[in-house]
């Protein structure tokens, strides 16, 4: 039973497409955190007019992807709530995003915006893929007080 368990969320039963997706969002999760934390140290963000919701919104929503990656590299089936509730909270920013900033963006900004909400869906849609083929589960279970107190035999025990 343990063994089974084990091998449910083996490396070599993870597809290669989500060990991409869960570097992918690690690479732009520290990067991002990174590109924050510099401009703030070295005051450019007083130059920047960036209202402070659109920070916290922005790391809130750096935190949730990077759940849904771990979740998905871990191949848990709660990775697709995560990453819809990741993209439910993406569109209204991305939108509000593209449109506040109609004539200071240029239009390959837009383009690179949409671009990236394209990749988000696209990665909705792959991980809800997985959980109908059934890769993704949740399997694994708190013990009960009673298998805690009983723990059963192991077969090799000699």
């Amino acid at each position: 039973m343990e063994d089974q368990l084990a091998t449910e969320a083996s490396p070599s039963r993870r597809p290669v497409l989500v060990s991409v997706i869960f570097w992918l969002y690690a690479f732009a999760t520290f990067s991002l955190a990174w590109l924050l934390l510099r401009s703030v140290s070295r005051g450019g963000m007083s130059r920047i007019l960036i209202h402070p919701f659109v920070i916290g919104a922005t790391t809130g929503l750096m935190a949730l992807r990077m759940a849904a990656a771990a979740a998905l590299y871990k191949l848990r089936g709660v990775a697709v709530s995560l990453f819809l509730a990741a993209l439910l909270l993406n569109l209204p920013l991305t939108t509000y995003d593209i449109y506040r900033h109609v004539n200071g963006y240029a239009a390959s900004s837009r383009v690179a915006m949409l671009f990236g909400l394209a990749i988000n869906v696209g990665v909705c849609v792959y991980v809800v893929r997985l959980r109908r083929q059934g890769v993704l589960n949740d399997r694994v279970r708190p013990r009960t007080s009673e298998e805690r107190a009983h723990p059963p035999a192991r077969e090799n025990a000699k």
